[in-house]
């Protein structure tokens, strides 16, 4: 499946490459991003020694789980006219390895509940087999803003 379907994010933001596994019965999407070592975000983060910023794994994690909310939501970007999603809250979030350019990096994230116009997740990210950031989050679905340009 392709990811650019399902959440609204464009280069350089889009920070997942594609959809490996939606199960609309279980709540739950497997993506993947494959780290190139060019990306914007490791442009003078540690110069000598590049590692992807763990605020944008968490992204990663957060534009997964965008996915999921609008497949479960019946979306394409195509129907996303009046709103879009959005995180907002955080929780628990907890890095444990460093992602390196080179790696893939393997994100699933599970649909916990929905209250009102809140989702609530849990989102893993994994390199290797080995787990590289969890975070519960909150996303929720606010009016597209109107543009300015």
């Amino acid at each position: 499946m392709n990811i650019i379907e399902f959440i609204p994010h464009r280069g350089p933001m889009l920070l997942v490459d594609k959809i490996v596994t939606l199960d609309l019965q279980a709540n739950t999407i497997e993506t993947i991003k494959r780290v190139r070592g060019d990306e914007f975000f490791l442009q003078g983060h540690y110069p000598d020694f590049k590692i992807v910023p763990g605020i944008i794994t968490c992204e990663m994690i957060f534009q997964s789980g965008a996915a999921l909310i609008h497949a479960m939501l019946g979306q394409t970007t195509h129907d996303m006219s009046d709103s879009i999603p959005v995180i907002s809250r955080t929780n628990n979030t907890r890095l444990k390895i460093m992602i390196l350019p080179e790696d893939e990096v393997q994100i699933n994230v599970k649909f916990v509940e929905r209250v009102a116009g809140a989702f609530y997740m849990m989102g893993r990210a994994s390199v290797g087999g080995k787990l590289a950031a969890s975070v519960e989050f909150t996303a929720m679905l606010a009016p597209k803003p109107k543009s300015k340009i």
